[in-house]
């Protein structure tokens, strides 16, 4: 299954959502090897091969430089043994080494 999502402001109603997803079908191969290559609504060409690495615009995903966590909620870095956790303005970061919580909010 292959799953799009968008700003809710980024089309007019939810049937222009749906048109613009069906106006991008996914091209999907079983041999030699299982496959699937489709395009984004904002546009970037994702391919996927079944044993390879996936690709983004033609170029492999770099796992190696990935965080442990980035999203808008969570953020750590791998091996930093640190957890930032975010909601609006406010941050908590949860340090494991030190075993320490620390609170604060982010200046408007």
């Amino acid at each position: 299954a292959l799953v799009q999502v968008a700003p809710a402001s980024d089309f007019a109603t939810f049937g222009a959502f749906q048109e613009g997803v069906r106006a991008l079908p996914p091209a999907t191969a079983t041999a030699p090897t299982p496959g699937v290559r489709f395009t984004t609504l904002g546009g970037d060409a994702l391919a996927f091969t079944y044993g390879h690495t996936p690709k983004i615009n033609g170029v492999g995903v770099d796992y190696e430089s990935w965080p442990l966590f980035e999203g808008p909620f969570l953020r750590a870095e791998k091996g930093s043994r640190q957890l930032e956790m975010r909601h609006g303005k406010k941050r908590r970061l949860l340090d494991f080494d030190k075993l320490t919580i620390t609170d604060w909010t982010e200046p408007a």
